[in-house]
């Protein structure tokens, strides 16, 4: 079996990964993607349905440092994304207030598309789930779940730390950094509903329910379809205590608390609900991205930088950068 040599393998096509393999194909690298989802983007995803679609993972992002601003810039250009708005609330022991404003911005025409734009000529392997990775001499060794092999000079894991922990040794230096972390779970419902709710805002911060932490009217954001649909995140204590839990009873108890909270029923047309078990980092670390130049290995993602969108696209950038000084 003739295997081929990869200059850069990177594991992992949400925003960090994506971020990081731009960078180093800009400046002239080999760069192949792998990811374990039928789709890229991570938790920058879209759920389709047969007449609309939910942003159910990342609900928008904001940009603070500066490089990333100017990314932005550029997407706001090229058409990628859009400044999403609506009005924000926070509600919380029966009161509702707006938020502060501050520019949220969302991909366009949905949040996925911003992780589909920047893979644009990449090559990337989808449903490949990384199972085991070897060192050999000059070159990483990358064997595949579907029996698939690669060789590799240099790897970029940018995939959630629990997943990292069986792929490293266990005598890297690494490894202390990243079995500490900490992620949590979080449950996404997606409603679609017969008729809109009467409610001025866009989304909702909710700071004092059990099981809610946050609700949007998707439909809201630009470009949308104009059903009335909704996108409801768990409390993160509250889905790290039911991740194991029956999907249908999560679902059940998140709209039960959602429609005491608007003090309405709804008339729900579809619904669905999804786990993403390693949605944050409890405490998120700062070191931006992990670089072992001796092995030629890096790590990158937004439990290194903040676990915000923004962190992820700067871990990718920090690691980019590590590789080779000159791709930023």
């Amino acid at each position: 079996m003739s295997i081929s040599m990869i200059d850069v393998a990177v594991i992992g096509a949400g925003l960090a990964g994506l971020s990081c393999a731009q960078h180093l194909h800009a400046a002239g690298h080999q760069v192949v993607m792998f990811d374990k989802a039928r789709g890229v983007g991570g938790r920058l995803s879209t759920r389709r349905t047969e007449d609309t679609t939910f942003d159910h993972g990342a609900q928008y992002f904001t940009a603070r440092d500066p490089y990333f601003v100017a990314q932005v810039e550029q997407w706001q250009q090229q058409q990628v994304v859009q400044v999403w708005d609506a009005p924000i609330a926070a509600y919380q022991a029966g009161c509702w207030s707006t938020v502060d404003v501050i520019t949220r911005y969302v991909g366009k025409p949905r949040m996925n598309s911003v992780a589909r734009h920047m893979l644009k000529d990449l090559p990337c392997h989808l449903q490949h789930r990384l199972i085991k990775l070897e060192h050999q001499g000059q070159y990483w060794c990358l064997h595949f779940e579907q029996g698939d092999v690669y060789h590799a000079k240099t790897v970029v894991l940018a995939i959630p730390a629990p997943q990292l922990v069986p792929l490293l040794a266990q005598t890297h230096p690494f490894m202390p950094i990243v079995a500490a972390v900490d992620m949590q779970a979080t449950w996404a419902v997606m409603l679609t509903l017969q008729q809109p709710v009467d409610l001025a805002y866009g989304g909702i911060f909710v700071n004092d329910q059990r099981t809610l932490s946050w609700a949007a009217q998707n439909h809201t954001k630009p470009e949308r379809s104009a059903q009335p649909t909704w996108v409801l995140h768990s409390q993160p204590d509250w889905a790290q205590q039911h991740q194991d839990a029956d999907p249908a009873w999560v679902m059940a108890q998140m709209i039960e608390e959602f429609q005491s909270l608007l003090q309405q029923p709804l008339q729900i047309k579809q619904q669905q609900v999804h786990r993403w078990l390693y949605a944050l980092a409890a405490a998120p670390l700062f070191h931006r991205s992990l670089w072992d130049d001796r092995l030629r290995l890096g790590i990158a993602g937004d439990w290194l930088c903040g676990s915000r969108v923004e962190g992820a696209w700067c871990s990718g950038r920090s690691l980019a950068q590590s590789i080779n000084p000159s791709s930023v």
